[in-house]
């Protein structure tokens, strides 16, 4: 019962983690998911951003994936790679001033003292980078930025490097399996 934390929020991620994914699976078997992709494909690269912009959540990633890889063999690999990573950059930093201003209000003194010393200041937004390249959740690595008090500009470029390899690679290997 000591690491019990009564405000877990575990059980509910898992929920819509699991809700996200059934209903993509239900999406990409209805009879609308065609006309939806022929609909996103009139309007190419915007349709690569939202795709983007779900591939960075979570809860909607892989609505966002099943999005970008419909769109994929219609689009130029460059140019949709490029549309969503603007996508999952944009959600990223909503994430960021999202979370940077709940947990400014949370920190203990002791905490922030410790977490801004010259010998840990550096170590959450590396271990943040890795978790963006990683299949551990987008939002962890975010809360890691926010925690740190990183610059949102070193946070940005961040986010757009390791989106823009996350995106490509599973783009390519998709192309390359199908």
């Amino acid at each position: 019962m000591i690491f019990h934390h009564p405000h877990s929020h575990k059980p509910r991620n898992l929920f819509f983690l699991s809700l996200g994914v059934l209903i993509t699976y239900f999406l990409y078997r209805s009879p609308i998911f065609p006309d939806l992709i022929s609909y996103l494909i009139h309007f190419g690269y915007l349709g690569g951003f939202l795709g983007g912009f779900l591939f960075s959540s979570t809860f909607t990633a892989s609505i966002g994936l099943l999005l970008l890889l419909a769109l994929a063999p219609h689009l130029n690999l460059f140019g949709l790679v490029s549309a969503a990573t603007l996508g999952a950059v944009l959600t990223d930093i909503i994430v960021f001033f999202m979370v940077r201003k709940k947990i400014g209000q949370h920190i203990s003194p002791g905490l922030r003292k410790l977490i801004h010393s010259r010998y840990f200041s550096w170590t959450l937004p590396l271990i943040g980078a890795f978790i963006f390249i990683s299949p551990l959740p987008n939002e962890l690595g975010v809360s890691l930025f926010s925690i740190a008090h990183a610059p949102p500009e070193e946070f940005a470029l961040v986010s757009l490097l390791s989106h823009t390899l996350i995106i490509f690679l599973v783009i390519s290997a998709a192309s390359l399996i199908t």
